[in-house]
Formats: structure tokens, sequence, C-alpha cells
């Protein structure tokens, strides 16, 4: 069974979001703009390490659910 998901897109959107996020702290606290590139390299590291499990996950699902399909035999 193949389950199509843009793990790219997800990761992208992520990334994204951490960067909007940091640029969004920096604006309203001055102060933590020093720390802005070091949330932001902790987000996206976070973000990788997320998808890369997800996608994991993703191709353990895919290939229990295949191996069910193949020896799933109807009795009557």
């Amino acid at each position: 069974m193949k389950i199509d998901i843009d793990f790219d897109e997800l990761l992208n959107n992520a990334v994204n979001s951490a960067i909007d996020a940091t640029v969004n702290m920096s604006g309203k606290n001055p102060n933590a703009s020093g720390h802005a590139e070091q949330f932001e390299r902790i987000a996206k590291i976070s973000a990788n390490v997320t998808v890369k499990i997800l996608r994991e996950y993703h191709t353990a699902l895919e290939n229990s659910l295949s191996c069910v399909s193949q020896t799933d035999v109807t009795t009557h």
C-alpha cells in the first residue's frame, strides 16, 4: 500500500515556521536578537529530526500494510 506524503513540504513548512517565529521574536524583543540565530538553528535541527522520524515511521507503516494486504486471506 502506498501512502503519498510530501515530506519535503512538511520540512519546508516547519523550517519556515521556525524562521518566522525567530523573526517575530527578534522584532518584539530586541534583546533576544543576539540569540535569534541560535534559536533558528535549533528549530531547523528539530524540524529535520522530526521529519526524519516521520519518514522512517511512514516507511515502516507502508511495509507493514503491504505485508498485511499480501497475507490477508478471507475465510468463510
